[in-house]
């Protein structure tokens, strides 16, 4: 039996090709998956609640999430943002003060900020 017909450089280079693949996949697994999710639960028209939480909570902060959400303009979309930030003031979360001034701007900021009252 030749086995040098089944061991080309050509199968050889595709064969280290899959493997190198295969090594970044492994290292970057939860970084694609976490890329992929959002990039479905963004383009689904009716995600699930629990897979948009499950997501929110793999994030540190989570603006990057709720913007990307909130600017897709669905209303189902930015009912799970609303339900999120819900169920987020009751434990107060570091990222909380910045994304609210982020959304609602910064005059808002100013005129409900203390130092700045009239």
């Amino acid at each position: 039996m030749n086995m040098s017909k089944y061991f080309t450089p050509r199968t050889a280079f595709l064969t280290g090709i899959l493997l190198l693949l295969a090594v970044f996949g492994a290292i970057f697994h939860t970084q694609i998956h976490r890329r992929l999710a959002l990039y479905f639960l963004i383009n689904s028209k009716d995600p699930r609640e629990e897979a948009f939480f499950d997501l929110a909570a793999q994030y540190e902060d989570p603006v990057g999430l709720l913007n990307g959400c909130w600017g897709t303009g669905r209303v189902t979309h930015r009912a799970l943002v609303a339900g999120f930030l819900k169920a987020a003031v009751n434990t107060n979360p570091t990222w909380l003060k910045a994304a609210i001034q982020v959304w609602l701007g910064t005059p808002w900021a100013l005129c409900h900020n203390p130092a700045n009252r009239f």
